[in-house]
């Protein structure tokens, strides 16, 4: 068996740039971080402080089988101006993540992909607002760090 690492980035990038509930916030969705980056952003498997991956491998005893314990550090960047800035960057932000957790929790093998000896899902999730007086004039920032984790058998 290979690792479910690269399938699991894979589906994740094509399947959250379809979620409909996220169709009005013109989302870029990439695989590890971005060459540029628009105001909605979606990076799976990367961050700019490089937030590792996490991945321990064993083989049962019995069967031979392999098995990985996965944590993927992952990112939602949003960025907005003008009026009420800073609750409009947070509330999207927020949007987006609750999209990408409800749609693991419905698809917690992620579409075959992993064969669970735990099901995807979501772990930690730090939020950082925008960092600094000079980044604030070009408007404010919504940084969330989310970790993707599960544990697959097979």
């Amino acid at each position: 068996m290979a690792s479910s690492v690269p399938a699991v980035h894979d589906y994740l990038v094509a399947r959250i740039k379809t979620l409909p509930e996220l169709e009005q916030l013109a989302l870029q969705v990439c695989d590890d971080w971005a060459d540029h980056r628009g105001d909605v952003l979606v990076v799976v498997g990367g961050t700019p402080d490089n937030d590792e991956h996490y991945l321990a491998t064993s083989y049962a005893q019995l069967s031979g089988e392999r098995h990985e314990d996965v944590t993927v550090a992952s990112m939602i960047w949003v960025r907005r101006t003008g009026d009420n800035a800073s609750s409009r960057a947070r509330h999207d932000a927020y949007t987006i993540l609750d999209a990408i957790d409800e749609f693991v929790r419905r698809d917690d093998t992620l579409g075959g992909t992993i064969t669970p000896g735990m099901p995807a899902q979501l772990g930690e999730v730090r939020m950082r607002a925008t960092p600094n007086a000079q980044t604030a004039g070009e408007g404010r920032v919504c940084d969330l760090r989310w970790q993707l984790k599960w544990q697959h058998r097979g």
